[in-house]
Order: structure tokens, then C-alpha cells, then sequence
């Protein structure tokens, strides 16, 4: 079955706002990084400046990581067709696996986060892709929230689409 012309190029700006909001998160986080990296302190000869600079690297190490995976998915997601792999999925599935993803760091923060709109919804697209966006949707909502605040998913549908937004109360 042929995916109509207007779907598939919503799919397309889907596809290439994901992939502009993950190299702007890569791009800060790596500069953070660095600018953390060259603000520590010269190894010394003192071993508890050694082992400060040791823990330090490795709390850097460890802020990277999930970078580094990002930055494999973002490869993956301009080398594959957002819709070669796409199935009918639900949104009340997907959004719930994001929002799972993105539970601790929500409650750390108390923040709340609400499903609303139609979450009973039917979308078609990639799973992991759909999942991966929404998690760093959500996350970068997360991010920029005061604590005590709402992060809202919207699913909004009709029968050719179905839109879902991430609101925050932040900046």
C-alpha cells in the first residue's frame, strides 16, 4: 500500500525537526563538557588533586555517554526512511514508553507529567523513532522546567493525522 503524498511529507518535517532538536542538544552538551574539561585543575604530584581530576573526568565520562548514543541514533535516523520500518502504532503505548524513559529525572524534579488529548489514537511510523523523539522531546521539556511544574503531552488526531506536542511552563 502506497503512503499518501502529504503524510509522508509530514513525516519528512517530523524526521528533520527530530533531527535539528538532537544536534542542538548534542552541540551544548559537548560544549559544556569541554568547557568543563578545560576548567579542571593540572594534574599534580598531590594525590588528592589526582584523584579529584579522576572523579571529575569520570562524572564528564559518565554525562557523555547518553551523548554518544544520541548521536548514534541521530545517524541512524538520517540514513533510514522514517518510513521503511513503519507499522501502525499506538500513541497511548509510545507516549507511555517515553514518558517511562523519562519518569526519574521528571520525579527528581517534581515534575508532572500529563498525558491529554486522544492517547487512544492510532499513528503510523517507526517505533523506535516515534519513542526517540518523544523521549527527548520530553526530556528537553524536563530540562528546562522549574521544579513543581507540568510537562503536557497533547496527542490531537482526525482521520489522516495524528499530531502530538510537548508543553512545559519553562523558559
Amino acid at each position: 500500500e502506497e503512503i499518501p503524498g502529504d503524510l509522508m511529507d509530514k513525516a519528512v518535517e517530523f524526521r528533520g525537526a527530530m533531527i535539528e532538536a538532537l544536534y542542538a542538544r548534542a552541540g551544548l552538551t559537548l560544549r559544556e563538557d569541554l568547557a568543563t574539561l578545560a576548567r579542571a585543575p593540572r594534574i599534580t604530584a598531590d594525590p588528592a588533586a589526582v584523584r579529584r581530576f579522576a572523579d571529575r573526568m569520570q562524572r564528564e565520562a559518565d554525562r557523555l555517554a547518553p551523548l554518544v548514543n544520541e548521536l548514534i541514533d541521530l545517524s541512524r535516523l538520517q540514513s533510514d526512511s522514517p518510513m521503511s520500518h513503519g507499522r501502525l502504532l499506538s500513541a497511548r503505548d509510545v507516549i507511555g514508553e517515553a514518558v517511562d524513559a523519562c519518569r526519574l529525572t521528571a520525579n527528581a524534579a517534581e515534575i508532572d507529567i500529563i498525558v491529554a488529548g486522544e492517547p487512544d489514537a492510532t499513528l503510523f511510523g517507526d517505533r523506535e523513532q516515534v519513542a526517540m523523539a518523544l523521549r527527548n522531546l520530553i526530556d528537553n521539556a524536563l530540562k528546562y522546567s522549574p521544579p513543581r511544574t507540568r510537562v503536557t503531552v497533547t496527542v490531537a488526531s482526525d482521520p489522516e493525522f495524528v499530531e502530538i506536542s510537548v508543553a512545559d511552563q519553562g523558559i
